[in-house]
């Protein structure tokens, strides 16, 4: 029996990654065979039948297409390509090799990207949208080898605890009845005036009731146990029927709502529903499907207040509810944490990782590390200004939680601390409680801080950890250098744990070391870029900063983490390990340098890949009438000088690239009119050929594995990508600035509108609150007040 040991997945293999060894007695036919089948040269990828996709348009005018894998039960995946991206994945018929891709995307985009090719192939494997997809061999042998029912529920109740979700039903069909009953409705103009009226209503009955002391929130027919159970009761139905607000906006938008049940999110038993599919309705719906939650909390509390006003037997009740909705409207809208605040404000400027990136802002300044304000450019500009509103957010909802505290919580403790160690054990239960998130996000922060120190402690034993470190050179493009300056590279290397969302790197400025992404991702853009765009994103096994190390020039890019891991090398060592830059001679190596700066379709080429072509480039001079000859399938061809003319009769000049064509031509492509100059260059990834890998090996170098983006597993939203706003890498398209200026001039007024917040809920806690009739003559709350 043969085997073969790897740890990819057949289209993994197909998207670029080169196929591992046998890992014991193989028949060398059937591994030739299995070779054959896996080599990226000759893969031929076929998309799989019954994709939807969708062309839209961002708020910057920029087109896009959003795909939807055909999986049910929540099972879909969902990507976002770009038009020409689009056209090429439905050239992936079965007929065509990745190889032969790169050329057609070529002539589709007018560049010369085969990275590109390849992350596009990857992508739609990650994605469930390639035909043949790979099956899970263990999963028979896992459901024969159950493990017992008590660890079974136990796992599962562990999940649970940690936000996990719980599906339970297809809700689908039920809320298509209630939208179509009535639900539809409520997104009409005139409803949503009214609804606005009554929610605005209800707040300032609330506020007043609230000042007034009238209504007690923890006390239910004078048991605060009781009242415990009611509150927990509410919250779970103001959960509820914030969800069948999301679930309702996503029905308006024409889309599914596929599954639905429990969590426990930030220690909160929760519901959830799930509103994924509304990612391929665009702008607009998500952000109403996003707000629908909070309105509805915010709308449901105002008529309940009415209706404590007009029927004064109900308003106990209905204060407690109202409380419970306003709650959860106000941790909601929270932009500090990843909740529909910040989903909302995240799809309102279509920017991925704003939250990460905008706090990692806020902390760099307050340590007094750049960027500073004067360095951002206009996304830098914006991104900054959501951390101060973030922060901005979390003043005043502690503000907030200190007048519940002063007005009714207080009160609360103090009668039943004095009532008998029974009450006692009820005020534990009633401020773990509220302090819930609190207590879930300390005790997340303590073990990440756990884990942080026993991983340094690990990673500072140089001789232990030295193996990792060569795993990880071995695994990236430094791969290909020799075993001995491999591991004098690991020796001097260091570990690197960025903040998610920090910037590591700064276009135009030397750059600290050459990084190898372990885990998570780094995107680049260049300062000025249209804001939510991205020139690279490199994935594990991805190299930055080689090309200034190499030559010794400033970096080109602005890098900044995304949930990564890196491994940090000195520059110097880095370049005498590559050593001298193989190519041409000097004088012809700035020709061509000049030549490529001067090829619209080597614009979206990285500088290690300019060099790795560079590398392998060669020139060729032609005499008037000589035929134009492609001398392999993955060659092209750059004009230098003189004029070369089609078979149509169309001339073409300096800067013009001829080729890839993706298969071998016997007969020429064009002809030389005057004395020509032309510069072969392989059609290939550039970063190889830059240490020293042929043509032909590049063409089946691996590239980044890319997961599925499946249905979120924790949460109502996904903990890492975001598929609506994961722009596609590559060269920025035209996009609408005026539209960036506008969002920064709208930011600047939020800024004012909470700072302002903030200032008035912090003088407001000054002011005292009410009291009742009892602790207005004796000062003291004991036992507490009706308040309570």
């Amino acid at each position: 029996m043969t085997v073969v040991e790897t740890r990819l997945s057949v289209w993994e293999a197909l998207a670029g990654r080169a196929p591992g060894r046998p890992a014991g007695p193989a028949d060398p036919g059937l591994w030739a065979a299995v070779v054959e089948r896996l080599n990226p040269a000759r893969a031929k990828p076929v998309l799989r039948l019954g994709i939807e996709a969708v062309e839209l348009i961002n708020v910057r005018d920029v087109p896009y297409v959003m795909l939807r894998s055909p999986d049910d039960r929540g099972g879909a995946c969902y990507l976002r390509l770009s038009p020409e991206e689009w056209q090429l994945a439905q050239l992936m018929d079965g007929t065509r090799t990745v190889a032969r891709l790169v050329a057609d995307f070529a002539r589709l985009s007018g560049r010369l990207a085969p990275e590109q090719v390849t992350r596009v192939v990857a992508d739609l494997a990650g994605n469930r949208m390639l035909a043949e997809l790979p099956l899970d061999a263990f999963r028979p042998l896992d459901a024969i080898a159950r493990r017992p029912l008590p660890l079974r529920f136990g796992r599962a109740l562990l999940a649970v605890v940690r936000g996990r979700r719980m599906v339970l039903a297809n809700i689908d069909p039920l809320v298509t009845f209630l939208y179509r009953a009535g639900g539809r409705v409520l997104f009409t103009r005139p409803a949503a005036f009214v609804l606005a009226m009554v929610s605005v209503l209800g707040l300032v009955l609330f506020g007043w009731t609230w000042w007034r002391g009238e209504q007690a929130v923890f006390l239910t027919g004078g048991s605060y146990a009781a009242g415990a159970a009611v509150l927990l009761a509410l919250n779970v139905l103001a959960l509820a029927c914030h969800e069948l607000g999301h679930a309702l906006a996503t029905k308006h938008a024409g889309r599914r709502v596929p599954a639905a049940g429990f969590l426990v999110y930030f220690g909160i038993p929760s519901i959830f529903v799930d509103t994924t599919d509304v990612w391929m309705a665009g702008r607009r719906a998500r952000m109403l499907t996003t707000a629908s939650g909070p309105a509805a909390g915010l709308i449901l509390a105002g008529l309940a207040q009415i209706v404590g006003l007009l029927v004064p037997e109900a308003a106990p009740w209905a204060f407690k509810l109202a409380f419970a909705w306003y709650l959860n409207a106000l941790f909601n809208l929270n932009p500090f944490l990843a909740l529909d605040g910040y989903y909302f404000l995240m799809d309102w400027l279509e920017i991925a990782n704003l939250r990460a990136r905008g706090l990692a802002y806020v902390v760099a300044r307050l340590r007094r590390r750049p960027p500073s304000w004067g360095q951002l450019d206009r996304e830098g500009r914006i991104i900054a200004l959501y951390g101060t509103l973030a922060v901005l957010w979390l003043v005043i909802a502690v503000n907030l939680g200190w007048r519940i505290w002063t007005d009714r919580v207080e009160g609360l403790i103090t009668g039943l601390w004095r009532s008998g160690w029974p009450a006692r054990l009820l005020l534990f239960a009633v401020v773990v409680g509220l302090a819930a998130p609190l207590v879930y996000l300390l005790t997340g922060w303590l073990g990440r801080l756990w884990r942080q120190a026993r991983r340094r402690a690990a990673e500072r034993r140089v001789a232990t950890d030295l193996p990792r470190r060569l795993d990880v050179l071995r695994s990236s493009a430094l791969g290909r250098l020799p075993l001995d300056r491999l591991t004098h590279l690991a020796t001097h290397a260091t570990w690197v744990h960025p903040r998610t969302g920090q910037q590591l790197v700064f276009a135009d400025a030397a750059q600290p070391a050459v990084f190898v992404v372990v885990d998570g991702a780094m995107e680049g853009r260049r300062p000025g870029d249209p804001a939510g765009t991205v020139r690279e994103r490199l994935g594990p096994g991805g190299v930055i900063g080689l090309a200034a190390a190499v030559t010794g020039s400033p970096a080109t890019l602005a890098w900044h983490t995304a949930g990564t891991t890196l491994l940090a090398v000195p520059p110097a060592l880095v370049a005498a390990a590559v050593g001298r830059l193989p190519g041409p001679p000097p004088a012809d190596r700035a020709e061509a340098e000049s030549l490529f700066a001067d090829t619209p379709a080597l614009d979206g080429l990285a500088a290690e890949e300019k060099i790795g072509l560079i590398a392998q480039a060669r020139p060729t001079a032609l005499e008037p009438g000589a035929p134009v000859i492609l001398p392999a399938a993955h060659a092209a061809l750059v004009i230098a000088t003189g004029v070369v003319v089609l078979p149509d009769g169309t001339e073409l000049r300096r800067g013009t690239m001829i080729g890839p064509m993706g298969h071998t031509m016997d007969e020429p492509v064009a002809y030389a009119r005057t004395h020509v100059r032309l510069w072969t260059v392989p059609a290939v990834s550039g970063l190889p050929l830059l240490l020293g890998a042929s043509p032909a090996g590049a063409a089946a170098e691996a590239a980044p594995i890319v997961r599925g983006q499946a249905a979120p597993a924790a949460g109502v939203h996904p903990a890492a990508d975001y598929p609506p706003l994961a722009s596609p890498p590559g060269p920025p398209p035209p996009a609408d600035e005026e539209v960036d200026r506008r969002f920064e001039r709208r930011l600047w007024w939020l800024v004012l509108l909470f700072l302002l917040l903030a200032i008035g809920t912090g003088v407001a806690n000054l002011i005292p609150g009410p009291r009742g009739p009892r602790c207005r003559a004796t000062r003291r709350c004991s036992p507490p007040s009706a308040a309570a």
